[in-house]
């Protein structure tokens, strides 16, 4: 399985509804952010694969105590 493959399956995963799940799931893409790699970074943006950070921005926002990522 190539690294492209699991940034999918990590993608898919949010589709559990889990918590911690989902702290996981934003620390992946931000060390991915971080790491500069322009290969992951145009994939991510080409495949639409940040929808899960968006996907959990939407699900936990509350607009007496917004999320903090």
């Amino acid at each position: 399985m190539t690294n492209l493959h699991v940034i999918q399956n990590v993608a898919k995963l949010v589709n559990l509804n889990s918590k911690l799940l989902n702290i996981e799931i934003v620390k992946f893409y931000k060390a991915l952010l971080k790491s500069k790699d322009t290969t992951y970074i145009q994939y991510i943006v080409l495949k639409n694969q940040f929808y899960p950070i968006n996907k959990i921005f939407v699900d936990t926002y509350h607009a007496r105590n917004p999320p903090m990522i």
